[in-house]
């Protein structure tokens, strides 16, 4: 398994290709984003 990067602007998301995460990794960081964004509200 190869480690990938995924960069937003707040987060770096670090997952294995081939996996459920990389599958739904815009998704997962859509989400983390959403809830950044709920905490600093």
């Amino acid at each position: 398994m190869n480690w990938k990067i995924y960069k937003t602007q707040h987060y770096t998301f670090h997952y294995f290709s081939g996996t459920l995460a990389e599958k739904e990794i815009e998704k997962i960081a859509d989400e983390q984003e959403a809830f950044y964004r709920h905490i600093l509200s």
